[in-house]
């Protein structure tokens, strides 16, 4: 019966969380954006954008990221491969999340909105 008692003074053992994945699009950029948040949702909209932790879906269609530079916790770079191209993009996520821009062509490029959850 000690033993019981010794046992229920150990510490619960720690559950291991895994390690964030390197090559992995940060989660504060994943979701769902667009240019339009009325076309939230629609496959269609030219200024959609999905990101997914290895993927990149554009209008043209789902690419796959194949190279990731995180340049500080708001900006990114992305080398995305839709064949037979590959391409980079640069983003820059706004101190509230709730906007993204490519930046990719210099500080002016698209701006695009966060999509409310559950539409993407």
């Amino acid at each position: 019966m000690a033993w019981i008692s010794l046992l229920s003074c150990l510490p619960a053992p720690q559950r291991s969380q895994p390690a964030p994945d390197p090559q992995a699009i940060p989660e504060a950029f994943l979701g769902e954006w667009n240019a339009n948040l009325e076309a939230c949702g629609s496959p269609r909209s030219e200024g959609r954008l999905v990101l997914e932790p290895h993927h990149a879906t554009l209008f043209s269609g789902r690419a796959d990221v194949v190279a990731l530079q995180v340049e500080n916790p708001r900006r990114i770079k992305l080398s995305i491969r839709m064949l037979p191209y590959t391409f980079e993009r640069r983003y820059l996520l706004s101190s509230d999340l709730r906007r993204l821009q490519d930046i990719s062509q210099g500080e002016q490029g698209m701006v695009r909105w966060r999509c409310p959850s559950g539409r993407r």
